[in-house]
């Protein structure tokens, strides 16, 4: 959206036709107002900016082009532009697989400089952790084949017989370099995450 469109859509939105005096002038009418009230009602967020043109283009066919999802003008988003594990990942309300419970901690690879000359950039903050390990308790479950185990960049995806896990990660992770261990005598899954992060250079 360019500037001058944005400032012209703005100064529609802040200042409606037909509203040419002042709101704290004495000589506004009383229906003046009311027509200033009910036009500030209508408005949504889909009203900021210009809107997009839902027309087919011209080079498609009639029968094609009435194939064609007609987009909603004041949608704030397009469908495409939700993240992954946001849509669908997490509707979880007709499953009857329970969530199991987890603990998430942050792990931090600390040397001899750090602790006794403090020479590094590290700081107790998890800022400053390299791995994040999330620890899920299974009750039942006898050995990891029964778990399917999916892990993307920001979203974990756990799901067996008995449990579903979608579990949104507080920050990026890189998922082709964790590992996951799980143990038959208490029946817990360990993952182990290594972060990836915009700022790590600097905390490192």
């Amino acid at each position: 959206m360019d500037t001058l469109g944005g400032l012209q859509a703005l100064q529609t939105l802040l200042k409606p036709p037909g509203g040419g005096q002042d709101e704290d002038s004495d000589s506004e009418s009383e229906s003046g107002g009311q027509q200033r009230k009910n036009h500030y009602a209508k408005l949504n967020p889909g009203d900021i900016g210009s809107k997009p043109s839902s027309a087919p283009a011209a080079d498609q066919s009639g029968d094609a082009a009435a194939k064609l999802p007609q987009a909603n003008p004041n949608d704030i988003w397009h469908p495409d532009e939700i993240g992954e594990g946001e849509s669908g990942v997490l509707d979880d309300r007709l499953d009857p697989r329970a969530q199991p419970e987890y603990e998430m901690h942050f792990r931090q690879a600390v040397s001899p400089e750090d602790m006794f000359l403090g020479t590094g950039n590290k700081t107790p903050a998890t800022a400053s952790c390299e791995q994040m390990v999330i620890s899920i308790k299974l009750p039942g479950t006898k050995s990891a084949n029964e778990l399917n185990l999916d892990i993307r960049e920001k979203f974990l995806d756990l799901r067996s017989a008995r449990y579903r896990l979608g579990l949104h990660l507080p920050n990026a992770v890189d998922p082709d370099s964790g590992s996951a261990k799980f143990d038959c005598d208490s029946a817990s899954l360990t993952i182990i995450l290594n972060n990836k992060r915009e700022y790590d250079f600097v905390n490192f």
